[in-house]
């Protein structure tokens, strides 16, 4: 038995490369992001920000904009996958 947690800064996943198709189809925003909630049905979504990742725990803070802004707390883990994510220029 386990347990899932999602720990993401926004409460949505962006297909980012599909963005350039609004330019020429703006109805297709809905396409490109996806609520974390719909597809992370049986996992735990913490809309928050890791600060740290220790041995057996990340660190991790509440967001602006969320109830919990501000405040730091721990997530214990036995295993963890980490994506980073990317960013592009603007």
């Amino acid at each position: 038995d386990f347990d899932v947690v999602l720990i993401d800064r926004r409460q949505y996943f962006e297909y980012t490369p599909g963005v350039l198709r609004l330019l020429v189809s703006p109805g297709a925003f809905k396409s490109l992001i996806a609520p974390l909630r719909n597809w992370a049905r049986k996992a735990k979504v913490v809309q928050a920000s890791v600060a740290r990742i220790e041995e057996d725990r990340m660190v991790v803070e509440g967001i602006e904009g969320t109830d919990d802004a501000g405040r730091t707390w721990e997530i214990p883990f036995d295993y963890a996958v980490v994506g980073c994510g990317s960013t592009y220029p603007t």
